[in-house]
């Protein structure tokens, strides 16, 4: 178990902001690897045994990663007079950055967190142990960027957590900005109306709070005593595993 992983020195935060990284991080078994290497630094042939896949395509995908900066090498062993690498991340955290190439091409576009974690939360959900909310509110960008920025602390103190235990969990959040409904203004002082300050307004708030994870089918989760959470993306567009 590592106390505060993934034990080797790293920086925070990586900007990508060439094509070539942010196409590096494209690919699933790439991203895997990343992954992996949050706990603790691995060799091609650990890396291979955990994903079930050849030591020669592993260590092509490790090479593609290092040679854009993503991976680096933090420490080597002789095995039978073999050298062998432990690889390590760069950062903690990856977003993108990239800018449109000189030439005026388009930069390479970022993949969409959520439908990775659509496939892989598919069999939870399945088995009754997915847990999440999604929430809407009409604010602005600037209160977007300050409430990521909150998030990416929950998310570093994920990263930071001893491993232990049988499973291992995915922890997706994001902020985006949708074309969901919005209420006027609300009119205060009407007849009838629920609105700031009114104590009528403190005796609905559990009826629509449970009108509204009764129709996410989360009661459930609640009624077994499951902590449930979710939350929101990046005040740097992209960031990355």
């Amino acid at each position: 178990m590592t106390d505060n992983p993934p034990g080797y020195e790293l920086a925070d935060r990586m900007a990508l902001t060439e094509p070539g990284q942010v196409k590096a991080i494209g690919h699933p078994l790439r991203t895997t690897i990343l992954q992996l290497l949050h706990e603790r630094a691995a060799t091609v042939t650990e890396l291979a045994g955990a994903v079930g896949r050849p030591k020669s395509t592993v260590a092509h995908h490790v090479d593609v990663l290092a040679r854009n900066g993503l991976l680096q090498v933090v420490a080597t062993r002789k095995v039978r007079a073999i050298e062998e690498r432990f690889y390590g991340r760069t950062a903690r955290l990856f977003y993108v950055a990239a800018e449109p190439s000189p030439a005026g091409g388009e930069a390479t576009g970022d993949f969409n967190d959520f439908e990775v974690a659509a496939r892989e939360s598919a069999p939870a959900f399945a088995e009754g142990e997915l847990w999440g909310f999604i929430r809407h509110a009409r604010i602005s960008r600037d209160q977007a960027s300050e409430f990521w920025a909150r998030m990416a602390e929950l998310v570093g103190a994920f990263d930071r957590l001893p491993r232990s235990g049988e499973t291992t969990y995915g922890f997706a959040i994001g902020i985006y900005p949708t074309d969901h409904p919005a209420l006027p203004p609300a009119e205060l002082g009407v007849e009838g109306d629920v609105g700031v300050g009114d104590p009528a307004a403190l005796d609905a708030v559990p009826e629509v709070v449970a009108a509204d994870l009764g129709a996410l089918g989360l009661l459930q989760h609640i009624d077994r005593g499951v902590a449930l959470g979710e939350a929101a993306d990046d005040v740097v567009l992209g960031a990355r595993t």
